[in-house]
This record gives C-alpha cells, sequence and structure tokens, in this order.
C-alpha cells in the first residue's frame, strides 16, 4: 500500500496484523514508511510533514509513542512532534502546514532526519502501536471498519509541492461476536414496589413507561425488546435507548390489561438488534389496584385535656394507605397527614368547633382517593346533661309540674345544631308521646323556645320549653311542663314513673339517653270533701287564734247540699 512521485514514496508495509482485523481489545502495529528518493527527495531546502489520525470517536486507541523498526538498520525516525495520536479529530480531517495538532506526528528535513548521500533513497519511518476499544466501550457491531488517516505534505522553498495519503484512509476491520445479551431487572415509572412482598402497584392506566438493565455492559446505543402479557403475543420495539453500558429505556407499552384491576404478567426479552436472537425471558408481575383506601369507625372524643382526639381504621387492600387527610380545624380545607400503621389516631388540638363536619379521605399508594367519609363526634364525652331534681313532693292527680334538665358542653366548644327530645312517663301529660322539637342551632346567640301545645298552657296538655344560654358556653336548660292525668288512678301513692331525655346530632356517634333519676314525686288521689253534717251553735269553740267545729269527712257534695253548707 504506497503513494509515491519524484520527491517521496509513502507506505505501509507489513503492518499488524497481516489480516487488518482485529477482536475488540486486540492490538495492532502500523508501520509507517517515507522513502526520500535521490532524485528530488533529498534537496536540502524541503520540508515533510506527517499527520496520522485515528477518526474521533472511533474505537482505534494509541499506544504510547511510535518507535523506530529495529529491524530495519537504515531506518531513521526525524525528530517528533508532542503527538498522541490524532485523536479528537473528525475522520475526514484535512491538516494544513501549519497545523500543530495533535495529528502532526513530524515534522523534518532531510539533514535533520540525518541524511547524508543524497545519491541514494533515505527511509524514514515510526511505528505505530494501536489498541481497539473493549466492547463495552465501544459499539464495533454498528460501526466494524475502524479508519486510520496518513496524510503527507512536502514543501520547498516556502511552497507546497506534494500532497499525498495512502488511499485515503486505511480500515482495520473490528469484529464482535454478538453478547448474548441478558436482561436483569426491570422497572415501571411512577409505580409502588411494597417494602415487605416486594409486589409491584399502579394505579389504572392505558399505558405504562419500562426501564431496565442488561448484561453484559454494552457499548451500544440502541436495542431492541419485545414483550408479551400473558397469554398474549408478542410485540417489540427497536431502537430502544441505552446508557451508562447496561441500563436500556425508556420504552412505552399500551395495552388494556392495565386498566383492570388485578395482576398481570409480563415478560420480556432483549437483543442486541432486531436481526439478533432473543436472550431468555425476564418475568415481572404488575398489579393494577384500582380501590381506594377504607375508613371506618371514624370518632372524635374529647380527652380530660380538652383535646379532640380523632381515631379510627384505615385499610388498603391493594398498594396500601399513603395518607389521610382531614378538614380540621373546622374551614381550614383539606390537612394530609402520612400514615402507613393502618389506623388513624391524632390529637387535633384545643381548638373545640364541631359547628361543621369533619370528614377525611385516604390515599392509597397508587393515586386512589377515597370519597369523604365523616368524623362521628362521642358525644357523652363532649355533652353533660343533668336533671334538676325536685325536693320531695307530693302530686295529686290533676297537679302540674315541671320537668328542669341542663344541657351543655364540658368544655368551652362550639358546637353542632342538635336535636332533644323529651320522652314523658305514662300518666303524665301525652301519656308517654316523644315530644319533637326544632334543633338547638349553635350558630346563633338567640334563645330557641320550643312549645309543643299552644303557648298559652292551662295545664291540660305538657308544656315544654328549650332555651339555650348565649355562646352555648354554659347550659341549655329543658322545662318540661306536665300534668297528671286524674283517669291514671292505678298511680295513686306511687313515685311517677321516669322520664327520659334524649339529645341527637347528626354528628354524633350515637345519641345521649338520660333517664330521670330518684327521688320522684308520688301521686295522691284527691282528698274528699269535708261536710258539717249537724251545725249547732253549742259545737262550736272560739277562741284567739282558732275555730272548732264538728263534722264528718264524706263523699262530694252535691249542688244542693253546696249551695246550704257553708265552711
Amino acid at each position: 500500500m504506497a503513494d509515491s512521485n519524484e520527491y517521496v514514496i509513502l507506505s505501509l508495509k507489513d503492518s499488524k496484523p497481516d489480516n487488518d482485523e482485529l477482536q475488540p481489545g486486540g492490538s495492532g502495529e502500523l508501520h509507517v514508511t517515507v522513502v526520500m528518493q535521490a532524485e528530488g527527495g533529498q534537496d536540502p531546502s524541503l520540508e515533510y510533514q506527517l499527520w496520522v489520525v485515528f477518526p474521533d470517536g472511533g474505537g482505534l486507541d494509541v499506544e504510547g509513542s511510535p518507535a523506530v523498526d529495529p529491524t530495519k538498520g537504515n531506518l531513521k525516525v526525524p525528530a517528533e512532534t508532542s503527538w498522541s495520536g490524532g485523536k479528537g479529530l473528525r475522520p475526514y480531517y484535512t491538516p494544513n502546514w501549519n497545523d500543530r495538532s495533535t495529528a502532526l506526528l513530524a515534522h523534518w528535513t532531510p539533514e535533520s532526519a540525518g541524511v547524508t548521500d543524497a545519491s541514494m533513497n533515505n527511509y524514514v519511518g515510526w511505528i505505530i502501536k494501536y489498541k481497539a476499544k473493549a466492547a463495552d466501550k465501544y459499539d464495533f457491531l454498528k460501526q466494524p471498519l475502524q479508519r486510520i488517516l496518513l496524510y503527507l505534505r512536502v514543501a520547498g522553498s516556502g511552497a507546497l509541492i506534494y500532497d499525498a495519503s495512502i488511499d485515503k484512509h486505511k480500515t482495520v476491520a473490528v469484529t464482535a461476536p454478538a453478547p448474548a445479551f441478558v436482561p436483569d431487572s426491570l422497572s415501571v415509572d411512577k409505580a409502588h414496589v411494597a417494602t415487605t412482598d416486594k409486589k409491584l402497584w399502579i394505579g389504572p392506566r392505558p399505558q405504562i413507561v419500562l426501564h431496565g438493565q442488561v448484561t453484559p455492559v454494552t457499548a451500544a446505543k440502541t436495542m431492541s425488546v419485545q414483550w408479551k402479557i400473558g397469554s398474549g403475543s408478542w410485540s417489540k420495539a427497536d431502537n430502544v435507548p441505552v446508557s451508562n453500558g447496561r441500563d436500556i429505556g425508556p420504552w412505552t407499552i399500551s395495552d388494556a390489561a392495565f386498566q383492570q384491576e388485578g395482576e398481570h404478567k409480563l415478560e420480556l426479552q432483549v437483543a442486541a438488534d432486531s436481526k439478533s436472537s432473543w436472550s431468555k425471558s425476564l418475568p415481572l408481575t404488575v398489579n393494577v389496584d384500582a380501590t381506594a383506601p377504607a375508613l371506618s369507625d371514624l370518632v372524635i372524643e374529647v380527652t380530660a385535656k380538652g383535646e379532640a382526639h380523632l381515631t379510627g381504621k384505615i385499610s388498603d387492600a391493594g398498594s396500601g394507605v399513603a395518607s389521610w387527610e382531614g378538614t380540621w380545624p373546622a374551614g381550614s380545607g383539606w390537612k394530609a397527614k402520612d400514615n402507613t400503621s393502618g389506623s388513624v389516631d391524632a390529637i387535633l388540638g384545643k381548638k373545640l368547633d364541631f359547628s361543621t363536619d369533619l370528614s377525611l379521605r385516604a390515599t392509597d399508594n397508587v393515586g386512589n382517593t377515597s370519597a369523604p367519609v365523616p368524623v362521628a363526634i362521642a358525644a357523652d364525652t363532649l355533652l353533660e346533661i343533668a336533671w334538676n331534681l325536685p325536693k320531695d313532693q307530693d302530686l295529686n292527680l290533676g297537679e302540674a309540674f315541671l320537668y328542669i334538665i341542663g344541657i351543655g358542653p364540658k368544655l368551652p366548644a362550639t358546637l353542632p345544631p342538635l336535636d332533644v327530645e323529651l320522652e314523658l312517663p305514662p300518666g303524665a301529660g301525652a301519656n308517654g308521646a316523644k315530644n319533637p322539637q326544632s334543633a338547638i342551632d349553635a350558630s346563633t346567640q338567640d334563645d330557641i323556645q320550643w312549645v309543643t301545645s299552644d303557648p298559652s298552657w292551662t295545664g291540660a296538655a305538657p308544656h315544654v320549653h328549650l332555651i339555650r344560654l348565649p355562646a352555648f358556653k354554659e347550659a341549655a336548660v329543658v322545662q318540661a311542663a306536665a300534668n297528671v292525668s286524674p283517669q291514671t288512678v292505678e298511680l295513686v301513692g306511687n313515685p311517677l314513673p321516669a322520664a327520659t331525655v334524649v339529645v341527637k346530632s347528626q354528628h354524633f356517634k350515637k345519641a345521649i339517653s338520660l333517664v330521670q333519676p330518684k327521688p320522684r314525686p308520688s301521686i295522691y288521689a284527691a282528698p274528699p270533701r269535708f261536710a258539717i253534717t249537724s251545725p249547732d251553735a253549742r259545737g262550736w269553740v272560739t277562741n284567739s287564734k282558732a275555730v272548732s267545729f264538728s263534722g264528718v269527712f264524706r263523699p262530694p257534695l252535691d249542688d244542693r247540699e253546696r249551695s246550704a253548707v257553708r265552711v
């Protein structure tokens, strides 16, 4: 392989390997010879420059500096430049005379090369050792031919007189067998991997984006992948990006299966390209979770310290609970709390505002969010109900009396709307019927009055008042007036059966019911009439403080007797 004219012969001879073929990581030698011919190449005014370029991004590296061939005794080495192999230059690099890049191997004159006999051809030369990069450093499958540029220029009297190259490029073929790639791992964008069983979870979606890793390390910039879901057919994607020698992806798989809740089995194979053999399969199970977490047994209790203590249960059979959030304090919007314990347990502070709903919702690890679930109030920890017990007293049939009940918060708080019912006992007024009434509205300062009969009560029916004190800070008072039925003679001599007060709210976990405690008044029949049967002045005994007379008790007088008898 040579190029020549009357001045110079540029040749490559006995280079190694003989067939110009290497394996990745193999070494070679480039034997470069320049013959300065006796006819004209020995002129002392001539200057020579030789450039050697390993193309930019090529698969060949220079090993050390050029060395003289020790097998040829008359082969001289001109003074070298600071040559480092002509790397970092484009493949079709064309140097100029003043170039001092890394491509310039040597710059000499016949004299500086030690030429002493102008009548003979004189040789100068170099052995340039090079090495093919490893297979994981360069993709020889895509670019097996590695080019080497040798460029010789001769100048005389300040003018360029010769410009030569050997076939423009020498090529070395580096043949790399296609590696048997094996997929090591697979991952899905925006998926959740459980910490316990390592299951991979996603929310329902039309497609997934995958990444993976392969071995061995490769210099390839792309690969081919194919996959199938369950017993379906194989689908393929070419030119999937490869980075860092083994990271493949991303690529997208679209399939309706990923919108259906359940377990979906995926198989993946990789190859160097679409013409190469496919690897063994790597399985991946994708679990689709389309169900939001469930919240239950949510309740707020007021502690002895006056704090709102929220408790409840939270569960998710799929990807697991990521967080829950609630609207507390009232009207403040959603506030999130991380949670993975399967329960709700939080102190919400001392701002006891129950005037609006408190709701919770939960989100799982793949983004499913439950509908808001209302939180109940443990009313018995918030409200106190007390009966104002009358002193021991007797009631006659037909006599009116009052129930007085106090209702109020145990601690300062803004209460929700309340419904209060008073269940009267048999024999009192409406014979035990429940008395409906309007709700107590905690948002107003006005007193609320509930009357189940005509406000001008005459004792013929129960009469009930609800009085709400300002801001509900102290107590609500229920005053229930009732009359004892004269017809209920079975109550005579016995305590009046107990009444019951019931306090309800849509915010309460359950209503509070409190039965009237003892003592309760006993009921007596009306006394009989007293009549004088034999009025006689002699029978009167008087003094300064009393009048006495004699007579007998008898049944009530009729109208005639009532008009005739006076006491």
